[in-house]
């Protein structure tokens, strides 16, 4: 096999599967050198073709991923993010039994209308900016809900405007619940690129619980913009395949993991 070939099925492979460990693309090329394989990586990386991380590669297309259309992300992972939002709704069921009329803001982004779509019809005030999420709400009769006007943002179908930011400075939260595409423990919780940050900082620093729900596929993934760090987190809520090690990091930095 020629070194073109050799590389052409290398990527193929990482495309195919999104994401690979080394010891995967070893297993692919037997009777190739580590050497060699780390040097075509390395030309693949440079080329622009693929991403190399630590210990393997990504494919370019997994790291866009989160750039899909909103209602294109909507049909991703859709059990773990029903898993997710079952989770979300017994912690807000439980917090609600407490305490009637909460004040809680909801993120935009497809998990957490997902977990609009199941909210409890209990007396309450919510607050979101976005549209997927008041329609979901709509069908509440309970909860006061506050929609948050602005310039449509068709990549999470929601509405920005830097004038809210006023408004939501008088306001004081007992719960956010906060997006982001991907974690990883240098990075912190990031997204694909700065959506209203100065807002979701000022909600996030007049609240008294901040959750994020993050589902197994976007631990290890990170985008250019931190939202947040593991000292901002209260409460993580994942489907049920977190990976162990990062449960216990989780953990270790006094975050409730749901």
């Amino acid at each position: 096999m020629s070194k073109l070939q050799r590389r052409y099925n290398m990527l193929q492979y990482i495309n195919d599967h999104g994401r690979v460990s080394f010891e995967e693309i070893k297993n692919q090329f037997p009777d190739v050198s580590d050497m060699t394989l780390r040097t075509d990586l390395k030309a693949l990386d440079e080329q622009g073709s693929i991403i190399r991380q630590r210990g393997g590669a990504k494919s370019i297309h997994e790291t866009t991923k989160a750039n899909d259309p909103y209602f294109k992300r909507v049909l991703r992972n859709q059990e773990k993010k029903l898993q997710i939002a079952q989770k979300a709704v017994k912690y807000l069921n439980a917090q609600l039994a407490l305490r009637p009329n909460l004040t809680i803001y909801l993120d935009s982004g497809s998990t957490i209308t997902e977990i609009a779509k199941h909210f409890p019809d209990e007396w309450c005030t919510i607050v979101t900016s976005s549209i997927s999420n008041a329609y979901a709400l709509s069908a509440l009769r309970k909860p006061t809900v506050i929609v948050n006007g602005g310039t449509l943002n068709r990549f999470n179908c929601c509405c920005d405007n830097a004038r809210n930011l006023a408004e939501l400075e008088r306001m004081n939260f007992d719960i956010m619940i906060f997006a982001v595409a991907g974690f990883s423990e240098q990075e912190g919780f990031t997204c694909v690129k700065e959506i209203m940050d100065e807002v979701r900082g000022v909600i996030m620093q007049h609240s008294k619980k901040v959750i994020i729900p993050i589902d197994s596929t976007k631990i290890g993934v990170s985008y250019p913009i931190t939202h947040a760090r593991l000292e901002d987190v209260d409460i993580i809520i994942s489907d049920d395949d977190l990976p162990a090690e990062t449960r216990q990091l989780f953990l270790d930095h006094n975050i409730e993991v749901l």
